[in-house]
């Protein structure tokens, strides 16, 4: 096999990666994923009104390289110096074709990332006067690219490689830092007035919120003083009372109300969206968390045999390194989503329970009924939401785990399914008995309630009544 269609192991035999790989899955792929996701991108952002005041943040970004743009006009801006180094690449690489060790894929992937160049001066610009926060898209391109280039510019400086090119892409790299570490400023101090008071998750970047960089404010406010009402951050408007409850009520009102699960289902589709948003992370999750068995069996044949280089050793630490860390950020994606999903459902129900109760004669229903609803109810139901994800995701995880282990073990995987299938049959059949039991005890609860709403009630009339009385002794003596 020719060394250019080999993808991990070089002609030499050592483990590494090969410039068919190089250039396939670490350039053309995210290459072509970034325009085809800018573009669309791009169209929905030009129908978006301007969000941000003029300064010349964008102006440093796309066209300028200094905060004052009069004096510094000529100068080309990050994006555009990156976009002249991907051009003067592409040139070098079609020019030196056959001269040095380059391929058409090489020239393809140098072709896309100048078309990505032009894209980026377009993008950026209209992401930062269109969009509250930094771009997503840009940032994960950028991040993924740099790490993807800098695997690249290992090979570029290897010996029969011009020393031009190799400089020229080390130039790009260290343009495509800056151009990352510019998009990832916040843009809360030049939003317009409209936008100032939404939520700092709401004006964060994609790197803030996969580490929670956001919640610092609130943090040191924290650590400096005791938290009052006025600290807490404000929500996001996907989470708002009035948002919700306007949703709730049409998708309530569009669902088959005979159906005895219509308040259910209709509420779950009117929070369909954020209910969605945790699938990938709980898929990526799910991806990781399988890669370790992998992993492990990899890492143990490498130290039982001491023949192999240590080329494998450093990539078996990188690998883990990206495990863990995807790990960390799709589990904490994931339990952020599923909680937003949950308190999107208690804000639904307990919207729609306190305006129907406002609706109703104070004689129609009973005041333990309602809270009730709204506490123990809801939160019943919320914390059987928050494993609602584990419905779709355990029997694949199951079917994964079932796989792996008929590989090691053959037949004897099946044990386990055995165990699982009996547990869960004896589950099922315990679950009979719970609905009847939590009625009862849902029933206690309003009784509870009702006896201490009674006894706050009379309480509060005598003081009222003993109140009343002083101040008329008072009057009287007076």
């Amino acid at each position: 096999m020719a060394p250019e269609a080999r993808f991990v192991i070089t002609s030499t035999g050592t483990f590494d990666f090969t410039p068919a790989f190089e250039d396939t899955i670490l350039g053309i792929i995210p290459s072509v994923l970034f325009v085809t996701v800018a573009l669309q991108r791009l169209f929905w952002l030009a129908r978006q009104p301007r969000k941000v005041v003029k300064s010349h943040r964008s102006i440093l970004k796309v066209a300028s390289n200094n905060l004052r743009p009069r004096k510094h006009r000529w100068f080309w801006g990050l994006i555009g110096l990156y976009t002249a180094l991907q051009l003067a690449l592409l040139v070098y690489w079609v020019l030196n074709t056959g001269k040095l060790l380059s391929s058409h894929l090489r020239t393809s992937a140098a072709v896309l990332a100048f078309l990505d160049g032009l894209l980026l001066l377009f993008l950026s610009h209209a992401e930062h006067t269109r969009s509250v926060r930094p771009s997503t898209i840009i940032n994960v391109y950028i991040l993924f690219t740099l790490l993807f280039d800098c695997v690249a510019a290992r090979t570029i400086w290897l010996p029969g490689f011009n020393f031009t090119i190799a400089g020229l892409f080390t130039s790009a790299i260290a343009i495509k830092l800056f151009v990352l570490t510019s998009e990832v400023w916040g843009k809360r101090p030049i939003l317009l007035s409209q936008y100032q008071n939404l939520s700092p998750e709401a004006t964060s970047g994609i790197l803030a919120r996969s580490i929670f960089w956001w919640l610092n404010s609130l943090m040191r406010t924290g650590f400096a003083r005791s938290l009052t009402n006025h600290d807490l951050l404000p929500i996001h408007d996907s989470l708002a009372a009035r948002r919700l409850l306007h949703k709730a009520r049409e998708s309530f009102a569009a669902a088959n109300q005979s159906n005895r699960h219509a308040l259910a289902f209709s509420t779950l589709w009117a929070t369909k969206y954020i209910f969605l948003a945790a699938v990938a992370p709980r898929l990526a999750l799910a991806t990781f968390k399988y890669t370790l068995p992998f992993l492990i069996t990899r890492t143990t044949s490498w130290t039982a045999d001491p023949s192999q280089s240590d080329a494998v050793g450093w990539g078996l630490t990188g690998a883990w390194l990206l495990v863990f860390l995807g790990q960390a950020i799709s589990n904490g994606f994931y339990y952020q989503m599923t909680y937003r999903f949950v308190t999107a459902i208690r804000g639904s129900l307990c919207s729609v329970i306190f305006t129907k109760t406002l609706e109703l004669r104070s004689t129609a229903l009973d005041e333990s009924v309602a809270v009730s609803l709204m506490s123990t109810d809801t939160d019943s139901i919320c914390q059987s939401a928050a494993t609602l994800h584990e419905l779709w995701a355990s029997p694949i995880e199951s079917a994964v785990a079932i796989f792996l282990l008929y590989r090691q073990l053959g037949l004897a995987a099946l044990a386990p399914v055995f165990v699982a299938i009996i547990a869960t049959a004896g589950m099922l059949q315990l679950a009979r008995f719970i609905g009847t039991a939590k009625k009862r005890w849902m029933r206690g609860i309003q009784t509870r309630v009702d006896v201490t709403a009674s006894v706050l009630a009379s309480m509060k009339v005598s003081i009222q009544r003993h109140l009343m009385i002083l101040v008329l002794n008072e009057r009287i003596e007076n």
